[in-house]
């Protein structure tokens, strides 16, 4: 068993052996606030690691202190590598908003109705994320990404941070972010957990890891898949021109995932999904008829699919890109990781987060 599973498995668990955390006062959650997200948030960089080991409200172990912090905020699901993510970027906002270096556990915002928010102080409110937050949060985690506050520029293709504006314009456009998804089938838990590109290839066998290919496609890419149906993808080469990288809902039937999109970066918006099928319905219709509106509209609430080949041992996924899209003809074969490499993830240079 991996970290990432032993630490999902911990997450899970209900105080199953008898002991309790230290007892804190729960609170009534309030109704929804819709914080400011429109600012420059630089959460990426070494003290990611070490972070959990500078909050007031740290636990003996890392696991245990973003399993407090998870619990107390509603998303218990994610994977390690990405929950240490989510809790560096939520760190850096609430630093950002209180003017805060230490934030205390009950000032950071839930995401879920279901959270537990603990309050050693009394404190008689809680913040709730936007809904749409988690999955530009999702997007951040996987590809290392800081966060500007605005929309894409003339250059937007080529940017390698989030913009906070153009994200929720485009989630506003589409009438919900939180649709009624089927659950996930128990085939679905053979592809929980974090995944490395290990190999890029063309249907026709062409290798572009290898000799002169691998040298001009650099492939790269992560890739996590949460037990809760949260996913996020990064696939990027030619040494950073082309870099994919999206968040949504998961979902497998059979041997085709299904990615509901509901926070894509400028080049997501290029690959045509109007032929994409699975058991996950699109919260907009893709439409391949001008290249201008796909780039306005970078596929939001659209479906991406991906012919799924799992190993027997668990550990290697083959994806292939389904025929008549921007990325056909590609097979994405990963490996099961329990830490991401830093040259695994972002654009021109390796991960920072």
């Amino acid at each position: 068993m991996d970290a990432s599973d032993s630490f999902q498995d911990l997450m899970k668990e209900e105080d199953e052996d008898g002991t309790e955390q230290e007892e804190e006062e729960t609170l009534p959650l309030m109704h929804h606030v819709n914080p400011e997200y429109e600012l420059t948030l630089q959460w990426t960089g070494p003290g990611v690691a070490s972070l959990w080991q500078t909050v007031p409200w740290a636990q003996s172990t890392e696991q245990e202190t973003i399993r407090t912090w998870a619990r107390s905020c509603g998303i218990e699901a994610m994977p390690l590598p990405i929950a240490r993510a989510l809790l560096a970027i939520d760190t850096a906002l609430v630093r950002d908003w209180d003017d805060d270096p230490t934030p205390p556990l009950f000032a950071y915002p839930v995401y879920s109705e279901g959270a537990v928010a603990y309050s050693p102080t009394g404190r008689d409110v809680t913040r709730r994320h936007h809904p749409a937050w988690v999955f530009l949060a999702l997007r951040m985690a996987i590809a290392g990404e800081d966060l500007s506050p605005g929309s894409w520029g003339p250059l937007g293709m080529l940017s390698s941070t989030a913009h906070a504006k153009q994200h929720f314009r485009l989630i506003e456009k589409l009438p919900t972010v939180r649709p009624a998804l089927p659950k996930l089938p128990e085939s679905a838990s053979r592809l929980c957990g974090t995944w490395e590109l290990i190999n890029m290839s063309k249907a026709n066998g062409t290798d572009l890891n290898s000799g002169w290919r691998g040298w001009l496609f650099a492939p790269k890419g992560r890739i996590v898949y949460s037990s809760d149906g949260k996913m996020a993808a990064q696939v990027t080469y030619l040494r950073g021109l082309i870099h994919v990288v999206y968040a949504g809902y998961w979902n497998l039937d059979e041997t085709l995932a299904s990615h509901l999109c509901l926070a894509n970066n400028p080049m997501a918006g290029l690959e045509d999904l109007t032929t994409c099928t699975g058991n996950l319905s699109p919260l907009s219709p893709a439409s391949s008829s001008s290249y201008l509106k796909q780039c306005l509209m970078s596929n939001y609430g659209s479906v991406r699919s991906r012919f799924a080949s799992i190993s027997e041992d668990g550990n290697v996924v083959q994806l292939t890109v389904p025929a008549k899209s921007g990325a056909s003809g590609l097979v994405l074969t990963w490996r099961r990781v329990e830490e991401f490499q830093p040259s695994s993830g972002g654009r021109w240079s390796s991960a920072r987060g």
